[in-house]
């Protein structure tokens, strides 16, 4: 393909029948943000700010909610709680590239996350319990007393 240099001195691909050439990875990568990883980028290293995928699921006395955290260790998460607001933040710490030899490629993200949600109610944060299994972190919180189920008895009269 031939390039022409154009005024500014940037590099300009030349049409044909009116139609522009392009680059397939650098017009990916202006089409979608980084985060996206388009499968046509020239970026090779990925941040770890993408998203934190979370479910939250409601049940008769508690909320549960489930994060996906691969590769965070325990230590380096945090989860804090204010009013309806659950914030958690972790760091996936870098392998050193030494240790695994010539680095060609990567697509895994390191360093610092940090991932907010609204919860639908109050929660009693004080009983709230987490654990982390496979790179899923899966906290419990117990619902706050006024949003916890209650069963009413009959009188019979």
């Amino acid at each position: 393909m031939t390039t022409l240099a154009s005024k500014n001195g940037k590099a300009r691909v030349p049409s044909r029948r009116g139609l522009r050439l392009f680059n397939v990875g650098s017009d990916f990568d202006q089409l979608f943000p980084a985060w996206l990883d388009s499968p046509f980028s020239q970026t090779q290293h990925i941040a770890a700010t993408s998203l934190v995928r979370i479910d939250v699921f409601e049940k008769e006395d508690s909320l549960t909610l489930r994060a996906e955290v691969p590769g965070m260790k325990p230590e380096t998460l945090r989860i804090s709680l204010t009013g309806n607001r659950l914030v958690l933040h972790g760091e996936k710490q870098e392998v050193n590239p030494s240790d695994s030899g010539k680095l060609h490629y990567s697509e895994c993200g390191y360093g610092e996350v940090e991932r907010a949600v609204e919860l639908p109610m109050e929660v009693d944060a004080a009983n709230s319990r987490a654990h982390l299994e496979h790179g899923v972190l899966t906290i419990v919180l117990p619902k706050a007393e006024k949003y916890r189920t209650r069963s009413i008895d009959i009188e019979l009269i």
